[in-house]
């Protein structure tokens, strides 16, 4: 039975995981792909990466992702209508010091329809 708990566990933890890594390529968000540029390290841990000193900050995305359920674009777009700056200081620590503030400028990456909206 542990090992069912550990199996189950483990998978939730890589959905997390997977959606982070998809979200800082770019892949959840679209408009978030000219960011990937500015990006300290590659989600993808190429060999030539160095990505273990950055590791932390991809963790810290994972982590806030986890604590607020969220694992999927629709449940990020929501998060972001209550809550739009919901993982802004986790992704701007994967951003180079000199791109951050291009980054905050555009935050969230997914603008509610409702702020967008005109009354007729």
């Amino acid at each position: 039975m542990e090992t069912d708990m550990a199996a189950t566990h483990t998978q939730s933890d890589l959905r997390y995981q997977v959606f982070a890594a998809a979200l800082l390529e770019g892949l959840v968000v679209t408009s978030m792909r000219k960011w990937t540029p500015f990006l300290v390290s590659s989600s993808k841990g190429g060999g030539k990466d160095r990505a273990s000193p950055h590791q932390h900050p991809q963790q810290q995305l994972v982590r806030a992702l986890q604590a607020a359920n969220v694992s999927s674009r629709s449940a990020l777009v929501s998060m972001w209508s209550s809550a739009p700056h919901f993982l802004i200081s986790e992704y701007v620590s994967c951003v180079r010091p000199g791109e951050r503030g291009k980054v905050e400028r555009e935050w969230p990456p997914v603008k509610s329809k409702r702020a967008g909206r005109k009354a007729k």
